[in-house]
């Protein structure tokens, strides 16, 4: 691939040196730039994340930093900020380092904080039953993406049912909350036990 394309699509040595794109990707990349498809080079750098990302392994620290590093030195703001919901949300780092992720600067902004805080409350869901203070945090959280999940929990307690029916994060989710905690107070008064 021509050093002009490479140029033209923002992609520094760092990035092959790094691992994040190889000539033929670069080739595929610079034939779609060519065909004027898409002229925006932050789109490329960005599918150059992405498929960074898709692995079946999970990354190790540092892949992580190396990522975070290309990301932040990214002449485009909210492509960088993209890479970075990215990374947080993905499979392949594990919750560990999102939650040091989130300690960092780099990822000091809202959005990430919100993106991190999810990922790292849905990974607690997973877990089994929420404690009282997992319950607290997703309730603070205002995230109705893991309120629902806290919802649909396997014996959810009534008390968390209430206390989504009256502050779920919006209209439909307070809904299921309330549908929920009257057929678990049906069941109990029918002596069926919790549902």
């Amino acid at each position: 691939m021509s050093e002009e394309i490479r140029s033209a699509l923002g992609y520094g040595p760092e990035w092959r040196e790094r691992g994040f794109v190889d000539e033929a990707f670069l080739r595929a990349q610079g034939e779609q730039f060519r065909s004027g498809v898409d002229p925006n080079a932050e789109h490329y750098r960005y599918g150059a994340f992405l498929r960074f990302l898709d692995r079946t392994e999970p990354m190790d620290r540092e892949q992580i930093d190396r990522y975070c590093a290309l990301a932040a030195r990214d002449p485009n703001p909210a492509m960088s900020g993209s890479a970075l919901v990215a990374l947080l949300a993905s499979p392949a780092v594990p919750v560990s380092e999102v939650r040091r992720l989130q300690a960092t600067a780099q990822c000091s902004a809202p959005f990430l904080q919100k993106v991190a805080l999810r990922r790292t409350l849905l990974e607690e869901l997973a877990t089994g039953p929420p404690s009282d203070a997992l319950v607290a945090r997703c309730l603070e959280s205002g995230d109705a993406t893991v309120q629902l999940r806290l919802l649909e929990t396997e014996g959810v307690s009534m008390e968390t049912l209430t206390a989504l029916a009256e502050r779920g994060a919006n209209r439909p989710l307070r809904n299921q909350a309330r549908v929920r905690h009257a057929r678990l107070v049906r069941s109990r008064a029918a002596g069926a036990g919790p549902q």
